[in-house]
């Protein structure tokens, strides 16, 4: 898998290399108009295979949801196993019957640490027996999971899903996404000495997990809840374009992707507001008007695209098309709601507005979730 710049050396601060200057805004992240999209209009460009890579509990009301997705060439889904507020608990009856009841196959499991006792050293047995590879879902807070957990898991050959919960966007400071890079540089690069090293955690795979064991060639961190990263629709776009938060995730978003094989989950934002919602696709105009979909609605949407694309056009230029990877839950920080086809519609919108080859749009939406996470 190849990355978009060679490994810092050493560890800690020093390991991360200093950010790139933020580069200027593509164009085409203001204006459609001002690149030429794949076609004259980006609402009829599709992938031709989709991996969601990011599908909670609720698989049942996923599929409803999904719609067209399904209906497309659907490779597979990475299903979540955190719960959100009104969820029952993760047990074995329940597991065993998320994954028999799956309609599309399933690419991957997030595991949420909460489950295991120091990362891996004790997953219930239904998730570790069962036949799809699993990864382990990471929250960042600052005392809880160290950067020698994340890496024993990387280690073993584990992708780690790590959820960023606090919000870039109101902190007036580097000391959060400085605190981030650090961690995420140990993580990768090495930590303390004494810390845990590789020939240890392949053993402890080997013995646990036989079945699931893959001895690693990659190691894998996916970062959540950046792409976009949460922020009040209450500010003016303009506003929020000139201000010293906007300039500071663009310079960080470039500082970060310097660290190797850190992607980014292109998820719906926390918001505060739910996905606007979408006519299907092809839909005629009497089918649109009858969908419930209403022109204020379309309105939201329009704004959401906007929004969407200043954050996409920086994450695009620093990570580029290969290290970026859709999914339709948003991270397990966000409390905002979002419907699987809503955010998939007007991810798929934007990602046509800039993109310039079929090729990118296959990337982020199957792809590199491929890749990653498949076998």
């Amino acid at each position: 898998m190849s990355t978009t710049a060679n490994p810092p050396t050493g560890d800690g601060v020093s390991s991360r290399r200093p950010g790139k200057i933020p580069p200027k805004l593509p164009l085409s992240v203001i204006s459609a108009a001002a690149a030429a999209p794949l076609t004259a209009d980006p609402t009829k460009v599709f992938p031709n295979a989709i991996v969601d890579a990011n599908v909670n509990l609720e698989l049942a009301e996923w599929s409803e949801q999904a719609g067209d997705l399904i209906k497309k060439p659907i490779s597979g889904v990475v299903i979540a196993l955190h719960t959100r507020e009104g969820q029952p608990p993760l047990d074995e009856e329940r597991f065993n019957e998320l994954i028999q009841s799956s309609n599309v196959p399933i690419t991957a499991i997030i595991a949420p640490t909460h489950l295991a006792d120091r990362g891996i050293s004790k997953l219930p047995s239904y998730v570790t027996s069962s036949p799809s590879p699993f990864a382990f879902g990471v929250s960042f807070v600052p005392g809880g999971t160290t950067p020698d957990d994340i890496r024993l898991i990387l280690s073993a050959g584990h992708v780690v899903d790590l959820d960023v919960p606090w919000n870039s966007q109101q902190s007036e400071s580097d000391s959060e996404w400085n605190a981030l890079e650090d961690f995420i540089g140990k993580a990768v690069n090495g930590g303390a000495e004494g810390s845990p090293k590789p020939t240890k955690a392949i053993v402890i795979c080997e013995q646990m997990y036989p079945f699931q064991f893959k001895r690693p060639n990659v190691t894998v961190i996916c970062v959540a809840n950046l792409l976009p990263p949460p922020h009040s629709l209450h500010v003016p776009i303009v506003k929020l374009m000139k201000s010293p938060m906007y300039e500071k995730y663009q310079e960080h978003i470039s500082s970060l992707s310097f660290v190797p094989n850190v992607y980014l989950k292109f998820l719906p934002p926390h918001w505060e507001d739910p996905t606007p919602p979408s006519p299907a696709p092809f839909a005629t105009t009497s089918e649109t008007t009858g969908s419930g979909v209403t022109s204020q609605d379309a309105q939201a949407k329009d704004e959401w695209k906007r929004r969407v694309r200043i954050y996409l056009g920086p994450a695009l230029d620093a990570f580029g098309y290969s290290r970026i990877i859709f999914g339709t839950s948003p991270s397990p920080s966000s409390t905002s709601a979002s419907n699987a086809h809503d955010w998939y519609t007007l991810a798929r919108e934007v990602v046509a507005e800039v993109a310039v080859e079929q090729e990118s749009v296959d990337a982020i939406f199957g792809k590199n979730a491929q890749s990653v996470y498949g076998r």
